[in-house]
């Protein structure tokens, strides 16, 4: 339908050549027995239909990419007040208001919290922690139309659709969720702290930023349980404690850090190729839980994607894809004293966020509208270049 409207196809040279090249060196690991034919191509189709689309999209808008942030932010609002909704819900016992499995994928579920007192809010994602990575964008632009800045264009909410975005991530309860807002806190006052006249607030910032960690970890037993998990790694990597004296989650990640490890030793250029960590995965989970096969169901989770982008790139693409996100995330990243609209800074923030929290937690390629992001991303540094050239171009007429 957009071929036959634009009588064109819009697409990004570059990643087309990178994709190509990702794609062949997979086809080789094929061959070798490392991935499987199926596996690659339901990653080929996945990426190249999803980065196609929605680059298309921007194209189509000239790369207008405030419009389409204002879009997603409408929605990411909708899908806050739903969580705020389901919470009321839960507090009141009326379950048609927080259980949405009558009309959402049988695989959609709610998490009440560790005491059950609370829900962790999910909206109508499948899990808190997918909930935290797909609004931390509208999250930062929700804070920072809260901060009393003087410049207009950082303010992209009004008060209370800023206020029911930022209560709705809190009450997810999601330790992710909770890392992307401290990195929001620690960009906002690093990028403002440079200013004298706005060093107080960054102070302040900062300050609130500390105790609300503190009361999070002391206050939230999920979190605090999660923390302790993490900080207490090696005492896995000693043999002292097993996987399963981990919760799900951390028992997830570690089973799959080692076997991006083991896989990337192998292959460490070029990595077993597109789709193929589920592979990897049973190749080398039983190095580490033997024919524990109960433990071997308690860890499926997650084996198809790594449970982290940065673990599953290392364990498809070697060094060359994961060396390759780094530059693009550098490469298109914008400081606030370069641009020269803050609302262009306000974008490519608080998609970086949505970058890192992946990185750490979410392995899969193009669900939760990950190459929306990444063209966002993208146009908003080409559209900072191009205004710097317009400008220069103008000068010299």
């Amino acid at each position: 339908m957009f071929a036959m409207h634009y009588k064109k196809i819009f697409y990004n040279r570059y990643f087309l050549l990178f994709f190509i090249v990702i794609i062949g060196l997979s086809i080789i690991n094929v061959a070798l027995g490392k991935d499987t034919l199926p596996l690659l191509l339901k990653q080929i189709i996945g990426v190249g239909l999803s980065s196609l689309a929605f680059y298309c999209v921007i194209a189509a808008n000239n790369g207008d990419v405030k419009r389409l942030f204002v879009i997603y932010l409408k929605m990411a609002f909708l899908v806050a007040l739903i969580g705020i909704i389901q919470q009321v819900s839960f507090l009141f016992d009326f379950r048609w208001g927080y259980d949405f499995s009558y009309f959402l994928p049988s695989y959609w579920k709610y998490v009440t919290s560790a005491d059950g007192t609370m829900l962790r809010v999910n909206s109508i994602t499948f899990e808190p922690s997918g909930f935290c990575v797909v609004m931390m964008p509208a999250f930062f632009a929700a804070i920072m139309a809260l901060i009393p800045f003087k410049e207009k264009s950082v303010k992209m909410y009004v008060t209370y659709k800023s206020l029911i975005v930022i209560v709705a991530m809190l009450l997810s309860f999601s330790s992710i969720g909770y890392l992307g807002m401290g990195i929001a806190t620690f960009l906002i006052a690093i990028n403002y702290m440079r200013s004298k006249k706005y060093v107080m607030i960054s102070l302040f910032i900062v300050f609130i930023a500390i105790a609300t960690g503190s009361f999070v970890y002391n206050g939230i037993r999920d979190i605090k349980g999660r923390v302790n998990s993490m900080l207490s790694v090696h005492e896995l990597l000693a043999g002292d404690k097993q996987l399963t004296d981990f919760n799900q989650s951390s028992s997830a990640l570690f089973s799959n850090a080692y076997v991006a490890f083991k896989s990337f030793t192998s292959n460490p250029l070029f990595g077993s190729g597109l789709g193929s960590h589920e592979l990897s995965y049973s190749k080398y989970i039983d190095d580490l839980i033997g024919s524990n096969t109960g433990l071997r169901y308690f860890l499926f989770i997650n084996m198809a994607d790594a449970n982290s982008l940065f673990l599953r790139l290392i364990s498809e693409t070697g060094l060359i894809g994961t060396i390759a996100i780094f530059i693009f995330m550098f490469k298109f990243y914008l400081k606030r004293e370069s641009v020269y609209n803050n609302y262009l800074w306000v974008i490519n923030n608080a998609i970086l966020i949505n970058f890192i929290m992946r990185l750490v937690r979410v392995g899969h390629y193009f669900d939760s509208g990950f190459f929306f992001f990444f063209w966002i991303y993208y146009f908003s540094k080409t559209n900072q270049i191009t205004h710097k050239n317009n400008r220069y171009n103008e000068a010299h007429i």
